[in-house]
């Protein structure tokens, strides 16, 4: 994985299993909705992920565990615009998305 500070470029190498990257590092615990669904996601089959991240959706799109996100009330001008799973192996790659018809709203 690739970040990029504004200053210097950072490499972090991802093992195999489940992650979660959010707007700070990956799989970071100090992430609200990072620590709360990461292992309600690891231990999730991946054909069960979207199911799982439906049930996210029941929390408030303010709420900072939230994957499905309003940031507004946070002062950024960002809303969630649409969700993607993946699933990387040695046989390739799977990847779905779908874009949400209500930004920062679960269909």
């Amino acid at each position: 994985m690739l970040t990029w500070d504004g200053v210097s470029l950072r490499e972090t190498p991802v093992a195999s299993g489940v992650h979660m990257i959010a707007h700070d590092d990956l799989d970071d615990p100090a992430t609200a909705r990072i620590a709360a669904w990461l292992p309600r996601f690891t231990a999730a089959e991946p054909d069960d992920w979207t199911a799982l991240l439906q049930e996210t959706a029941a929390l408030d799109p303010n709420d900072d565990r939230a994957i499905i996100r309003d940031n507004t009330s946070h002062g950024y001008p960002t809303l969630s615009l649409l969700y993607a799973t993946a699933e990387v192996s040695a046989d390739g790659a799977a990847v779905s998305s779908h874009v949400l018809s209500r930004p920062g709203h679960w269909d």
